[in-house]
């Protein structure tokens, strides 16, 4: 694996995670 798709795959979980938070605090 290059530390192109380290980042990428990092900024893709990080996004994912975000998503998570906010979709949860909307549903309070």
């Amino acid at each position: 694996m290059t530390w192109a798709k380290i980042i990428i795959q990092n900024s893709i979980i990080q996004c994912d995670q975000l998503q998570e938070s906010t979709q949860s605090t909307k549903r309070f």
